[in-house]
């Protein structure tokens, strides 16, 4: 487990908008991850956002029925300790954005086998400011950091990330809505013949990239699952400049933060 953002791997994160954090987490740590998503899956447990949306319009059942799940690592104190607290992690946030960083997005990424659908060519940014009132906030919104890490392998026959090398040095491109995505996306005429970096993923690996990087991910036909677990992390700065004062607190003076779950148990009275 790498405990601090080497040079090499900041310069390749200015240079190609992105950059490979090997062994991120540790064998037992995934398999603890991917155990508590599974049985929240199974659970429907309250709290947690599950969307099911697919562009087929199809209705699926078991583990392979929803596609995303949000806010399981601000509500699963052991998710929270294991991966969005990890030190390593924390170090990441610490290297780019500084020592007070808030928790914007926690998100699940299922793309289950032979099922898992496509998620079109897009910046995060430019799904982040789609109505006039936030467009205003995309200087602040340039240096959110996003931190996915594979739970299950990731290559290019299970829909591995697919990134645009240096892309992150271009505006913010103006998003369209096209019939058959699950979301807006860069328009197609600009991604038809675009150079690609397969980001094939051992479990536990991550990539660590920037707001503006050109990325997607293709279906996954294959027999085996494709699990990631990602962050999207502010400075505390930016945070507030844009009106986000409710963001749990991840790191606060340089040092990780409790999950939120268990400080709400904490002020509960009693």
């Amino acid at each position: 487990m790498a405990t601090a953002v080497t040079r090499a791997q900041r310069e390749q994160y200015e240079e190609d908008g992105y950059y490979i954090e090997r062994g991120l987490l540790e064998p037992d740590q995934v398999a603890l991850l991917a155990r508590e998503i599974k049985d929240t899956i199974a659970s429907g447990t309250d709290g947690i956002n599950f969307d099911n949306t697919r562009m087929d319009g199809k209705t699926l059942k078991g583990s392979g029925m929803y596609r995303k799940l949000a806010l399981l690592g601000r509500r699963n104190p052991l998710v929270w300790d294991t991966y969005y607290v990890h030190p390593g992690i924390i170090a990441i946030n610490r290297a780019f954005l500084g020592d007070e960083v808030k928790l914007w997005f926690d998100s699940i990424f299922t793309k289950p086998a032979r099922v898992g659908e496509a998620t079109p060519w897009h910046q995060d940014i430019g799904l982040w400011t789609q109505t006039p009132p936030q467009k205003k906030n995309k200087t602040h919104y340039r240096e959110a950091l996003t931190i996915w890490m594979a739970i299950d392998q990731a290559d290019r026959s299970n829909g591995c990330l697919q990134v645009v090398p240096g892309s992150h040095k271009g505006p913010v491109v103006e998003h369209v809505r096209y019939p058959d995505s699950i979301h807006v996306e860069l328009p197609r005429n600009r991604t038809a013949d675009v150079q690609v970096d397969h980001i094939e993923l051992e479990a536990g690996d991550a990539i660590v990239w920037h707001a503006h990087l050109w990325h997607c991910s293709p279906v996954n036909l294959s027999d085996r699952n494709r699990l990631g677990i990602a962050q999207v992390t502010l400075s505390a700065e930016d945070a507030a400049a844009t009106g986000k004062h409710n963001l749990p607190a991840l790191v606060c003076a340089g040092v990780g933060q409790p999950a939120p779950a268990r400080e709400a148990e904490r002020s509960a009275p009693g």
